[in-house]
């Protein structure tokens, strides 16, 4: 028995054939049982004259899509599987970290805050007797 979601054959081609190889791709990656293999194996010998030749069945199944917008969701700390997201939060969501707003925001204020310290020393500086106070450091 299979645990999770059914197994479908999605579509088959024949990818060799000195050795007849079969790809057969499935919806998602999981062991086959012997009795399926068999029984997909007597279809083909019944459909074609593949008598006394070897066949060779290859199960593939393409990597699992994943809902992007319910994980970016997620990870913004929604708790339900199916998230209604606005679009221009989605939009914001799918830029790169350097790009999004707050991000922008959180750099401009550390600018800012630096800008204001380095103006302080001047200005201590300048009251001390050290340095003028149009100087830059």
């Amino acid at each position: 028995v299979v645990r999770g979601p059914r197994l479908k054959m999605q579509y088959a081609t024949q990818h060799a054939t000195e050795s007849p190889t079969f790809v057969f791709r499935m919806n998602r990656q999981a062991e086959m049982h012997p009795s399926v293999v068999r029984w997909v194996e007597r279809t083909l010998r019944s459909h074609w004259p593949f008598d006394a030749t070897p066949l060779r069945l290859v199960f593939k199944a393409d990597p699992p899509r994943r809902r992007r917008r319910n994980a970016l969701a997620r990870a913004e700390g929604a708790s339900s599987r199916f998230v209604k997201m606005p679009k221009k939060k989605w939009r914001e969501l799918q830029k790169p970290f350097w790009q999004r707003e707050k991000f922008v925001a959180q750099v401009r204020e550390r600018n800012r805050e630096r800008r204001r310290a380095s103006q302080e020393a001047r200005r201590a500086a300048a009251a001390a007797g050290g340095l003028p106070a149009s100087v830059r450091i």
